[in-house]
């Protein structure tokens, strides 16, 4: 091998390691995305359940039939349970940057 043939090689192979960490890095920023948008509808889910809770003790106070609120205690229920696995999912995608 010649010279120049070593040096072609060389920046083929720097070129195509240059390529491989743009690709990791998009990679782990798409991950991480993914992991916020988890968190996020964590979050709002959580929200959701505050908001059903909410609303049946609004309901209770005034005369509504016991199903209707046995729904909202249900639905509040879910929708709290429903965040418990979004956040744990939203924490393992949302690591750290690898150096």
């Amino acid at each position: 091998m010649t010279q120049t043939e070593m040096e072609a090689e060389l920046l083929a192979l720097r070129s195509e390691l240059n390529t491989q960490a743009v690709r990791t890095e998009a990679r782990d920023i798409e991950w991480r995305r993914l992991g916020l948008i988890a968190k996020a509808s964590s979050i709002l889910s959580s929200l959701a359940g505050l908001g059903f809770i909410i609303t049946n003790l609004m309901v209770s106070r005034t005369p509504a039939s016991a199903n209707f609120q046995d729904q909202l205690v249900m639905m509040s229920i879910l929708f709290i349970m429903l965040a418990v696995p979004l956040m744990i999912i939203g924490q393992a995608l949302h690591r750290p940057v690898r150096s």
